[in-house]
């Protein structure tokens, strides 16, 4: 609620915005938890939103829980992706694996592969709920013989994610019928996935980007294979802290790596350690220098104050 979201009209084509923007988008904000979109500018000729709004709404709020920088959600209909949903398997490992071998830059480009949805009635709650639920998982999601949806930080981002799936479907609608003489293997793919991936050991401290907030966790995107995992026990050095009181999604945070894999194969980090490095640094430096540490009292114990001061410090 309250967001502000720019879409192109049904019937209206991108490639037209440059010349009338105002007759080929619309400003919406959403209202009332957002069962209600109200038009604040653009379609000047009287026309409507796109018919697969609905669609494109479930799949903004979900990408943007997965990814908070996912701002845009790009619907087309590329003509070699469509063709390939006519001969080709449409079982997601399958299809992402051919698209993969087709063009070295495609497992850089979406290491997350492409989902796919069978033939679905277009414009309907239905295909929203589909579409959704398979944009957790990746950022591109195929409507066989229908379209594309794609989703990136900004236009480039999208347009450039959809255009590199469209080229390997390319190649691979062109070469099909021969017989090939050679591709890239599984092992050169698993090679140039793992080349995309940052290593880390556990105690370094690593940056990274704040893209889900739960009550008991917190997921960190830091280029690692999956998202690192904050417990809400290693966010803060304060007891029974809220999470959301704590961090907000986008925010860059530093951490510390407490365990490369737990028992179910996460990454586990820790911000308040990161801070604890950084604390201890600081009030070394201040003690040397004869300087006064200041800090927040954020409890009362027998015989003294707990001081926040990036560390539990005793009063």
């Amino acid at each position: 609620e309250g967001m502000y979201f720019l879409f192109t009209g049904t019937g209206k084509y991108f490639k037209n915005v440059p010349y009338d923007p105002a007759k080929n988008l619309g400003l919406i904000r959403m209202a009332q938890r957002g069962s209600v979109a109200e038009l604040l500018w653009g379609y000047s000729d009287g026309g409507k939103f796109t018919s697969e709004l609905p669609a494109h709404m479930m799949s903004h709020k979900v990408r943007m829980e997965q990814n908070p920088e996912n701002r845009v959600i790009m619907h087309c209909h590329p003509t070699n992706i469509l063709a390939m949903t006519y001969v080709h398997d449409l079982d997601e490992a399958a299809f992402t694996r051919t698209l993969w071998q087709m063009c070295t830059e495609c497992v850089v480009v979406f290491p997350d592969g492409v989902n796919v949805l069978p033939w679905m009635l277009c414009g309907t709650n239905e295909i929203g709920v589909a579409t959704a639920e398979k944009m957790k998982s990746a950022r591109l999601v195929v409507w066989a013989q229908h379209g594309l949806y794609g989703a990136g930080r900004d236009l480039d981002e999208a347009f450039g994610l959809i255009e590199t799936a469209e080229k390997a479907a390319e190649i691979y609608m062109k070469i099909a019928h021969l017989p090939w003489k050679q591709t890239i293997s599984d092992d050169q793919m698993n090679q140039m996935i793992d080349g995309t991936l940052t290593e880390f050991d556990e105690g370094d401290l690593v940056n990274g980007t704040v893209v889900k907030i739960e009550h008991d966790e917190v997921l960190v995107d830091i280029g690692f294979k999956s998202e690192g995992v904050v417990p809400v026990r290693e966010l803060s050095i304060r007891k029974d802290a809220d999470p959301s009181e704590i961090v907000n999604l986008g925010d860059e945070i530093e951490a510390l790596v407490l365990q490369k894999e737990d028992k179910d194969g996460r990454l586990i980090l820790s911000k308040k350690r990161a801070e604890y490095e950084r604390a201890w640094i600081s009030v070394e430096e201040k003690f040397k220098a004869g300087e006064v540490v200041t800090g927040e009292v954020i409890e009362e114990v027998k015989g003294g104050l707990i001081l926040d001061i990036g560390l539990r410090g005793f009063l």
